[in-house]
């Protein structure tokens, strides 16, 4: 398995072990006193912070446990209704029994009449990880943190998408994966990522949603679609009239819509998989000028004066990613312009080994993304921070 991908891995554990957790105010009301023992009792755990990644003793891994076990309760508990129908912190509580019979009402996915004992055994252990309050006769509210994921789209489209088991069981095949040199995500489905989700349409939706919160993120000034439409980025505003701008895998076109909003002057296309191609259509059937067809970002590209890629790189290897650019540089004429919207190594360190485990992707240095374009037979013009080192934008011409 290559060096930099076991770097990785190791990098991603690394971040995770700095979590902290403060157990005991998750107790409930009237039982500091004893938070010690009690905490101690629940898995030899020390009250307050847990460890840091360089004690010398095993508290870390119970909390990295402990955390593994409430990631796998919290999406079931979501996936199955659970969740929402906890009641507000202004209410004492309710039973799990009666939080089934609420969740059965308004969910397909609701757990059976009698998993009482189970639903209520499993929001405990996410009341010690403070996603909700539990009252010592076991019944339940939402708490600040669980409340948010009724509120807050993007919270939860991360946690139906990253926490369910299309992403995390690919998890549990590194060890094979880095044996055979095979991605995890492949050995655990028989197929890749992009092929699974165009033929599983509920972790397709889920993914999807994630896709857009984050594009989002940031509000209409500082949102990845923002700043990807903006003259920081690219100058747009500096372009003729009728130009026409492909954006090259680009969902459901929110980035390519944003920018017709700005620029009503230009036309657009959308090109994606025809799953996700026709739902472009539906979003940009009121942005005028904007159209969205069916293609491959492997194979010939609609013509087109300015090329965007937006988080698309990073999906995919080294050899894949210069296949794509090789694709696009074939679709340009000698004045069209490309614009790569990535984030960096650095400030990607969290998601650069889920990239390779979910997706045979990887995050790049600026250095590599140069490097990999000018394989491809551009010439970088400008690299342009947007977000801190969040984000950033790199303008590129082709060759002559």
């Amino acid at each position: 398995m290559p060096r930099q991908t076991l770097i990785a891995c190791c990098s991603f554990v690394g971040t995770y072990a700095f979590g902290g957790l403060d157990l005991a105010a998750t107790l409930p009301p009237g039982v500091a006193a004893g938070a010690t023992a009690a905490v101690a009792a629940l898995g030899g755990v020390a009250a307050g912070r847990l460890a840091k990644s360089d004690d010398a003793d095993d508290r870390w891994l119970n909390d990295w446990t402990q955390k593994t076990r409430g990631a796998a309760a919290l999406w079931a508990l979501m996936d199955c209704g659970i969740v929402d129908a906890l009641p507000d912190r202004d209410c004492p509580g309710l039973s799990s029994a009666e939080l089934i019979a609420a969740a059965r009402e308004t969910s397909e996915r609701a757990p059976a009449a009698d998993a009482a004992d189970a639903v209520a055994r499993l929001l405990r252990h996410l009341a010690l990880l403070k996603f909700c309050d539990e009252s010592p006769t076991w019944r339940f509210r939402h708490s600040a943190r669980s409340r948010a994921f009724v509120s807050d789209d993007l919270a939860r489209s991360r946690a139906l998408s990253n926490l369910s088991p299309a992403l995390v069981r690919p998890w549990w095949r590194v060890s094979e994966a880095l044996q055979q040199n095979e991605a995890p995500f492949s050995l655990e489905h028989g197929e890749g990522a992009w092929d699974y989700l165009s033929r599983n349409e509920r972790d397709a939706s889920h993914f999807d949603s994630l896709m857009k919160g984050l594009s989002e993120k940031g509000g209409a000034e500082r949102s990845l679609v923002a700043l990807g439409a903006s003259d920081a980025a690219f100058a747009w505003s500096e372009l003729p009239q009728r130009s026409r701008v492909i954006d090259v895998g680009g969902g459901e076109g929110h980035l390519l819509a944003q920018i017709l909003k700005n620029h009503p002057h230009f036309v657009g296309t959308c090109v994606d998989r025809s799953d996700v191609a026709a739902r472009a259509s539906a979003y940009l059937s009121n942005v005028a000028g904007a159209e969205a067809v069916a293609g491959s970002f492997f194979e010939q590209l609609p013509a087109g004066d300015v090329y965007v890629l937006k988080w698309i790189l990073h999906d995919w290897d080294d050899d894949d990613a210069l296949r794509i650019l090789q694709a696009v540089r074939k679709s340009m004429t000698a004045d069209a312009r490309l614009v790569v919207l990535e984030r960096v190594v650095g400030d990607a360190r969290a998601t650069d080994a889920h990239m390779w485990v979910c997706f045979g992707g990887k995050e790049r240095s600026t250095a590599a993304f140069e490097g990999l374009l000018g394989d491809a037979g551009f010439v970088t013009r400008s690299i342009t921070p947007l977000d801190g080192d969040a984000l950033v934008a790199i303008e590129c011409e082709t060759r002559q």
